[in-house]
């Protein structure tokens, strides 16, 4: 079963006028199939982290980690930047069926979300 758990972090202060809270929602696209699975042993995950409100503030990191055991352990994966998104390559083990994706981003202020997706596809 697929669980999804985001956790943003920000600062805040009292505003004289109304102000919108600095959060991104995390759009991870492994080009799955209708069924949620990969065909390559080598996905890349095309990362997007958009603002929930009108304007956002500069994405300066993207993280991305990998589990093939349901989050009980976690591995770097490397990301790059390119142009509008952030790019994950996951290397499928042998006799791994699914992984789950850690993502975190952070913006220029220091602001960050952190999104992790049990079995967020499938492999095969």
């Amino acid at each position: 079963m697929t669980s999804v758990n985001t956790v943003w972090t920000f600062h805040s202060a009292q505003a004289a006028t109304a102000a919108y809270a600095p959060l991104y929602t995390v759009r991870a696209d492994a080009h799955t199939d209708l069924t949620g699975r990969v065909r390559d042993r080598n996905p890349a995950v095309d990362i997007t982290l958009d603002p929930c409100y009108a304007t956002g503030e500069e994405i300066t990191t993207v993280t991305a980690q990998v589990s093939f055991d349901d989050g009980a352990t976690w591995a770097k994966v490397p990301v790059v930047h390119i142009a509008d998104r952030w790019r994950a390559h996951v290397l499928q083990p042998r006799g791994e069926n699914h992984a789950s994706l850690k993502i975190t981003g952070v913006d220029v202020s220091g602001n960050s979300v952190e999104q992790t997706t049990v079995r967020a596809f499938a492999f095969g």
